[in-house]
């Protein structure tokens, strides 16, 4: 309290304690490759197709990164953010290379144009469709590392030799070869989509899946958040004229056995993304198994994270300790509430903690605050199973 030496108003500031955390955005995808027009190796936000016209040229059928970019916002996308990379003609289409894509972190070029950008959600890189095996590979390992690094997730190209084919048993088997791959922060998806050519005059054009994927990811983040499966009828694909091949039940079975997410044609429904789940192995149990659970987690980690950062350089004790459990437990109820976990209590959905119980002295002396955080996660109802009973005439009833 100030002196009051006269008469008169006086104001004080009172100390509010740390900011809440902020959810950050789930949907913002960036798009790394060639495109025709704009500045190469700088990360430029957009929000509309538009403003990508504007920025970027328009959408063609010899720019696959276009074409990515125009199914993100057809499906629902809000907000990306592109990094054009230096490009060459390749088979009558413009594309980038992999050392391009790639790029230097000493010089911010390819993804590391990424390194200082607004939080993100998702990552593509569409022209590795146009690559080789070999190419693809290089560029999914660079991908996959940037995003474990930086808490995004990844939406798989299939290389040029698996889409093409337009073979889920092919695309399975590449899946089988490619154990490398399989991480917690990727989702593959088959086969190719088929959608009118941009160009006009009732032609078709065959492109690659993931920006339209990313586009259904955008839309359903807004309307059901990101705990809401991206697949299923809820899943139909804006602009899109059909399959790039028939995914029928044999084919479904595959692709899933495999961790490839099939993309179907329903009756009355249209084209529908028809499975949910990220790359790992499907033989082995994990709890990354499901892409609304990872991402859900990518939420939260990258929340806290950033939420967090004034607690740096502040006295390692009690008080510290209880103001971050008071932050994260609010931050994870807005969560709960909003039915992102499982559970009809917090304590059923959730825990934080951060004390004695979870650091040693030496993690104290050290100057580390470890916080656990565990949640319930909503995994998708993947298997309706019906049991049907057969009253008799006689009066048998269920047993």
């Amino acid at each position: 309290m100030p002196e009051l030496s006269a008469p008169g108003v006086y104001i004080e500031e009172i100390p509010t304690g740390p900011q809440g955390i902020v959810g950050v955005a789930t949907s913002t995808a960036a798009f790394v490759g060639f495109t025709a027009k704009g500045p190469t190796n700088q990360a430029q936000a957009i929000g509309s197709l538009a403003a990508f016209r504007q920025t970027f040229g328009a959408a063609t059928a010899a720019t696959p990164m276009s074409m990515a970019v125009l199914q993100f916002f057809d499906n629902g996308g809000t907000r990306a953010v592109i990094v054009r990379t230096k490009g060459r003609r390749s088979g009558g289409q413009m594309v980038t290379d992999a050392k391009q894509i790639i790029g230097d972190g000493n010089e911010r070029t390819g993804l590391h144009a990424l390194d200082e950008s607004e939080p993100l959600g998702l990552l593509l890189t569409p022209d590795v469709a146009t690559m080789t095996a070999r190419a693809a590979n290089a560029v999914a390992r660079a991908v996959l590392q940037f995003c474990k690094t930086r808490r995004m997730f990844h939406i798989l190209e299939l290389p040029e030799g698996v889409s093409k084919q337009g073979s889920a048993q092919k695309a399975a088997e590449w899946a089988g070869r490619h154990g490398f791959l399989r991480q917690a922060d990727a989702a593959a998806y088959f086969p190719n989509l088929v959608i009118p050519d941009p160009a006009g005059g009732g032609a078709t054009v065959s492109v690659s899946p993931s920006g339209a994927v990313a586009g259904v990811y955008a839309r359903l983040d807004g309307a059901r958040g990101v705990w809401k499966s991206p697949a299923g009828l809820d899943a139909s694909l804006r602009n899109v004229a059909d399959a790039a091949c028939d995914c029928g039940q044999r084919e479904i079975g595959l692709l899933q056995a495999a961790s490839i997410n099939p993309i179907a044609r329903m009756a009355r429904q249209g084209v529908v993304i028809w499975g949910a789940r990220t790359f790992l192995d499907a033989k082995n149990v994990s709890e990354w198994r499901y892409v609304p659970v990872r991402r859900v987690a990518l939420l939260i980690e990258e929340s806290v994270y950033r939420g967090l950062r004034w607690a740096v350089f502040e006295p390692n004790g009690e008080s510290l300790w209880a103001q971050i459990r008071l932050v994260v437990s609010s931050f994870m109820h807005q969560l709960f509430r909003s039915g992102a976990f499982q559970g009809v209590a917090p304590a059923e959905a959730y825990f934080v903690k951060c004390g004695r119980d979870t650091m040693t002295q030496a993690d104290i002396e050290h100057g580390r605050i470890v916080l656990d955080i565990g949640f319930a996660p909503l995994k998708p109802a993947e298997f309706v199973i019906l049991k049907v009973t057969l009253i008799t005439a006689c009066g048998g009833g269920p047993p």
